[in-house]
């Protein structure tokens, strides 16, 4: 014959709640809860005590998500880096190069928006009308000399390109220079083609300019 439970009457903790409900004597806890719910009402808006959040902690460590907003140490940055070390040997980042390369070229990074600025939106639909494609829609590259790029706008006719360049990301900073204008405009006389580069504080003026040549076209027509 089943033995008959004994039970205890406790008192939920929410201060909003205080209904009386039965729990087996080895449940009975300093503060006991009715539901999820009363759990949740009584630590809104408390800070938890520090037993409380180095056991959240513990309890966390290894999960994806851990070190998000967290600094780590001089010396655990350098037990990870000396732990990735023997992965990256000169044979796997060759081929890691060679693989992204690949990639490029077969056009599969081009099919990510986010790669486009709101400089190149803003212009496409006005040099259009000059004969140039976009890369946003049509992707377009050229490789030479051992690397591989994809212009903002070209046209083929012409064999004209146009590269906007960011100010915040074509900066320099903290020892990293980019590739000037200058660079950009003889990589690219390499393989024949004529390249301008529009800084992002220059487009206002750039627009009038195009916006211009289009007018000056149709009356010519």
């Amino acid at each position: 014959m089943a033995r008959k439970k004994t039970l205890v009457e406790v008192t939920c903790a929410n201060e909003k709640c205080g209904i009386k409900f039965m729990r087996v004597p080895y449940e009975v806890k300093e503060k006991n809860y009715c539901s999820y719910d009363c759990v949740y009402e009584s630590r809104r808006g408390k800070p938890l005590s520090p037993e409380a959040v180095k056991k959240s902690s513990e309890s966390h460590k290894g999960k994806p998500g851990y070190w998000t907003g967290k600094k780590m140490s001089a010396q655990h940055r350098k037990n990870l880096s000396d732990a990735h070390k023997p992965y990256w040997t000169p044979e796997r980042r060759a081929a890691k190069s060679e693989l992204t390369k690949k990639l490029w070229a077969s056009g599969v990074y081009s099919k990510n928006p986010s790669r486009h600025s709101s400089h190149e939106y803003r212009l496409k639909p006005i040099l259009d009308q000059l004969g140039y494609f976009s890369t946003i829609d049509t992707p377009k590259f050229i490789t030479y000399d051992g690397r591989t790029r994809e212009p903002d706008f070209f046209n083929p006719v012409t064999r004209d390109i146009i590269e906007i360049f960011g100010s915040y990301h074509h900066r320099d900073q903290q020892g990293k220079t980019h590739e000037t204008p200058e660079e950009y405009i003889a990589w690219y006389a390499g393989v024949d083609y004529n390249c301008r580069v529009v800084w992002d504080y220059e487009l206002d003026e750039f627009e009038n300019e195009i916006l211009d040549r289009i007018n000056q076209e149709m009356f010519v027509l």
